[in-house]
């Protein structure tokens, strides 16, 4: 049976740039839509105050949406492969706008 993974990342906050009102919120909650009505078997979340992301081997990883958190944790999690054949993985980043 397939099995559904997902990324979720939420920045309100962004260097020299305009503060957004309502990113981290969105992602929250698209986080728990997939978690609780959707099921899916792993989300990984990322946003300022996220709880750290348990890893499969090592020390978990720090959850706040930087570009050196979000590189270590693709570098980490698709170090070896994960995903069989007829999974899913599913991205959402909340950063425009409102």
């Amino acid at each position: 049976m397939a099995r559904n993974w997902a990324i979720t990342i939420g920045i309100n906050g962004y260097r020299y740039l305009q503060r957004l009102n309502y990113a981290k919120r969105d992602a929250d909650s698209v986080r728990q839509f997939f978690i609780d009505e959707l099921k899916f078997e792993q989300v990984y979340h990322f946003s300022k105050d996220a709880a750290p992301i348990p890893q499969d081997y090592g020390p978990d990883l720090d959850a706040v949406p930087t570009c050196t958190t979000l590189r270590r944790f693709f570098r980490t999690r698709f170090e070896k492969p994960f995903l069989r054949e007829g999974d899913n993985l599913w991205c959402f980043c909340a950063d425009l706008q409102n």
